[in-house]
């Protein structure tokens, strides 16, 4: 009999699970990337944001650009984002001069 290592169906199977775990990992690790993105480039808020009457905003005040707006999501692909409230402020925002401000 011979052994699943020398079967190519066999070996076939283990690199399409490989593959779609790694296409599973990058989409989970990058879903947050475009949530952000896509709801504070268009309209400065999240559905939480709507949720807690927030928005974002340049730390003038002014409305961020989308240049700002990518930056500002993908530093949040950063590991450790999560963990710098710690420090006050967000890395996120911190790092691309944005802040969350309360609505009216």
């Amino acid at each position: 009999a011979e052994s699943r290592r020398g079967d190519p169906v066999a070996r076939a199977m283990v690199v399409e699970v490989d593959q779609f775990e790694a296409l599973v990992v990058a989409i989970l690790y990058t879903s947050p990337f475009f949530y952000y993105f896509v709801f504070e480039a268009l309209l400065q808020r999240t559905p939480g944001k709507f949720l807690t009457r927030t928005m974002v905003v340049n730390r003038d005040g002014s409305k961020p650009s989308t240049r700002r707006i990518l930056a500002r999501s993908l530093v949040r692909l950063v590991p450790f984002d999560a963990i710098s409230v710690m420090d006050s402020t967000l890395w996120h925002d911190r790092g691309t001069q944005t802040r969350v401000v309360e609505l009216a």
